[in-house]
């Protein structure tokens, strides 16, 4: 049985098991009451309303930080349409100001357009460059006044837009709804706030600062008798994954605690319990602290009795990033181009009638502007780091666990936070090399020839920045074989030769207890 279809063994790896019964609890009779459909109705036409306003004021601004953005190149179908469409005065009423102006002279015929601090010059030759293009430089047959606030309903009426919007508005609903509590329970070390669609929220007991009335108590999906636990750590339960976020302190800067909504049907009987538990409740330094105990997987000390390795980031590794080149190409194709392609398709399937340019897929989506060479730069510089983490700077092989640390990016200055993996050695399952046959001709595509394979039954990732510390704990669905690592780019371990034997031997080693 699937872990997802087990919720007991969803809740026993989630290290929030009922161990003993609770303190406290209160489960309202339905969650299905007059606030909880006012909640699904207010919120997806406010959201909507504050989209619309979000829209206008970034085309208003637009408009005046980049007065070229006032000029917009009219569709080649635009005669298509009705004389109330938005194309009509600019792109086919011949008579119109606009287009006695713009549009009836000559291509090269330059015209100034007016912003907030400065105006920039256009002309139909040169339109495409300056909105941006960096590949197209043809001239645009007509143009049109772009308009400050459009709408979705605007003539012609864009339904791909309508589409996304009635897709928005069904996750808002599902949103809204998953923010309805279902359960608050106070157990001997922690307290639980349930919602509905299944995710968890806890607070350790010993880490609760204070606890106040919610500031948003009464308004739906919160009650009146909502109140907020401030505290030093949150931990957070879904799809059965636990994450835990700790704060740290010590550095002198306040941070903000973290928050837990719970809704009891007593507020003093609950801060009454409450109180009681935090007093007899046991201290840690995080919720995962005894499953963790010894594997120093939180500290830069190495585990008693451990071999360190020191894999290196370049040496022997002209494979590794041959690959790792091959593969930020295939994804730049993807999120680029191939995006472009799935969103275009859609707009045809859609609305096969809407407004087009000439060369519409050229423009649409071969088309190489500022942002294109931004998004690419952006892809290069996040697949670079994440290539470069996913050597390790060091890999411990201590009696309790196998502790990775993946610390070049910030110590490189390219981010503030890095990661450890911590693998308890009990919860190793196998450790393999490259497989052989069919399988292994498949895998050489994409890993190194020398590559380690470790999986475990459940594994731990520790990612540190200033300010605080994030453990996610992972649990393979099939406890005999275990599950493939994945941690960003992280999946095998590349030793030099003599490293790699040795590697493998004292890692089976310590799994048979030697």
């Amino acid at each position: 049985m699937s872990e997802a279809k087990n919720p007991a063994l969803n809740r026993a790896v989630s290290n929030l098991q009922e161990k003993s019964p609770p303190l406290y609890s209160t489960t309202p009779p339905t969650i299905y009451t007059s606030d909880f459909y006012f909640a699904l109705l207010l919120y997806p036409p406010l959201l909507l309303g504050l989209n619309l306003l979000f829209e206008l004021a970034c085309t208003w601004g637009g408009h005046g930080l980049f007065p070229v953005s006032q000029v917009c190149i009219c569709p080649s179908n635009a005669a298509s349409f009705s004389s109330s469409s938005i194309y009509y005065e600019g792109c086919v009423d011949s008579t119109s100001a606009w287009y006695l102006k713009h549009n009836q002279g000559p291509a090269n015929a330059t015209f100034a357009q007016q912003g907030w601090f400065y105006s920039q010059e256009w002309s139909r030759e040169t339109l495409r460059a300056a909105l941006g293009s960096v590949s197209s430089d043809e001239a645009v047959d007509a143009t049109y006044e772009c308009p400050t606030f459009l709408p979705f309903w605007s003539e012609p009426v864009g339904y791909s837009a309508i589409v996304f919007l009635a897709g928005s508005g069904l996750l808002v609903v599902y949103f809204v709804a998953s923010m309805f509590v279902t359960k608050t329970i106070i157990y001997e070390d922690r307290v639980e706030t349930h919602y509905w669609g299944g995710n968890i929220e806890a607070v350790p007991l010993s880490k609760v600062v204070e606890t106040v009335k919610h500031e948003m108590a009464e308004l739906p999906p919160v009650k009146k008798s909502a109140l907020t636990l401030k505290a030093d750590e949150i931990v957070l339960y879904k799809d059965g994954k636990t994450v835990t976020k700790v704060l740290k302190g010590g550095d002198g800067k306040k941070v903000k605690k973290k928050e837990l909504r719970v809704e009891p049907d007593d507020g003093e009987e609950f801060r009454s319990v409450l109180e009681e538990a935090k007093g007899r409740a046991e201290s840690n330094e995080h919720f995962f602290s005894k499953e963790m105990e010894g594997m120093n997987a939180t500290s830069d000390e190495s585990e008693s009795g451990a071999k360190t390795f020191t894999p290196s980031a370049f040496a022997g590794r002209g494979g590794y990033w041959l690959r790792a080149a091959l593969m930020t190409v295939a994804y730049i194709v993807v999120v680029d181009f191939g995006s472009k392609v799935v969103f275009y398709l859609i707009d045809d399937l859609i609305q096969p009638n809407r407004p087009k340019d000439a060369d519409d897929f050229k423009h649409k989506v071969l088309e190489i502007s500022y942002f294109t060479i931004f998004l690419i730069g952006s892809i290069l510089y996040h697949c670079f780091k994440e290539a470069l983490n996913a050597v390790p700077t060091s890999v411990e092989v201590g009696p309790r666990a196998l502790v990775v640390t993946m610390s070049r990016a910030a110590k490189s200055e390219l981010e503030d936070s890095y990661r450890r993996v911590c693998i308890p050695i009990d919860a190793i399952a196998s450790v393999d090399t490259m497989p052989a046959g069919l399988e292994g001709c498949i895998t050489r595509v994409f890993d190194e020839r020398r590559a380690v394979y470790v999986r475990p039954r459940r594994y731990f990732i520790v990612t540190e920045n200033k300010t605080e510390k994030v453990i996610e704990k992972r649990v393979a669905n099939d406890q005999e074989k275990g599950m493939e690592l994945a941690v960003s780019e992280f999946r095998y371990f590349l030793l030099p030769s003599g490293q790699r034997e040795e590697f493998i031997a004292l890692i089976k080693a310590r799994v048979s207890g030697g």
